[in-house]
């Protein structure tokens, strides 16, 4: 369990970091840059995912970490503008780990251990400089362009370059020392990749949407996120295979209570 927990961190971090793409590259050879479109990025914002609820009822992480691969089960919760809540199941259903995301603060809990770790979005940013917020981990999470510490209107307000070619857009912008990365299908014009890297660090956080197809309600969503973090000497992958996805049902959001639980930091509950 202890690199369970270790990965567990790593996903906190990235989720943190708010980044995310694929190592594809557009090829040069066939790349015709043109100047920033602002009616692409209405497109693409468009088509997003939209939707008031979304539940994995079950759901596959497939981690690879310290050179150790895990298959774990687990589910995730999402209310929009409200919760996310996801769940590391791996021994017959039994949740042992959970992560609650809300507007507010961040918590990571360890059910074994009884303890939990909870962060405000201000302690966030004094620890990584950046003005994260519930906002930026959501459009992380929910497969949609952001960028951080701003609402996704103001995406359609930055300078931003784009590359094309036959199969993909790339577009690129930077903004307060950090560069983001967005990958669009040409033919869906879906968001298939993201990516953040910051000036002056190694950490750079990779979010792959594969497989779209369409789920219950007509909502179009990946059936995969593969979830990368990488800094000088870490490397951790996750990817999320949703088994069973629904939208807009009831969901349960609601927060663990953990009166009986006892507080620690991060750096304890990885140990």
């Amino acid at each position: 369990m202890t690199d369970m927990k270790k990965f567990l961190y790593i996903i906190t971090v990235a989720l943190v970091l708010a980044g995310c793409s694929s190592t594809k590259h557009v090829q040069k050879a066939n790349a015709v840059k043109t100047d920033p479109s602002r009616q692409l990025i209405e497109q693409a914002i468009a088509v997003q995912p939209t939707f008031r609820t979304a539940q994995a009822q079950k759901a596959r992480f497939s981690i690879n970490y310290a050179q150790h691969n895990y298959t774990i089960s687990g589910a995730i919760n999402m209310l929009t503008d409200t919760a996310i809540i996801m769940s590391l199941q791996p021994l017959l259903g039994i949740e042992l780990y959970r992560m609650e995301i809300m507007p507010e603060h961040l918590t990571v809990i360890d059910k074994m251990n009884r303890r939990y770790v909870r962060m405000t979005y201000e302690e966030l940013q004094r620890q990584t400089g950046l003005m994260i917020s519930f906002q930026d981990i959501q459009a992380l999470c929910m497969n949609r362009m952001f960028v951080v510490g701003n609402t996704q209107e103001q995406l359609l307000k930055e300078r931003v370059s784009i590359v094309s070619n036959d199969i993909e857009h790339q577009l690129t912008l930077s903004k307060d020392m950090l560069n983001y990365l967005y990958t669009i299908d040409t033919k869906t014009l879906q968001l298939t990749s993201t990516e953040v890297t910051m000036d002056g660090k190694p950490y750079v956080v990779d979010v792959e949407y594969m497989n779209h197809r369409v789920w219950n309600n007509n909502v179009i969503f990946p059936e995969q996120v593969k979830l990368t973090f990488r800094s000088n000497s870490v490397e951790g992958v996750c990817t999320i295979t949703m088994q069973q996805l629904s939208f807009n049902d009831r969901v349960n959001v609601t927060p663990m209570n953990l009166s009986k639980y006892s507080i620690t930091t991060l750096s304890a509950l990885i140990k």
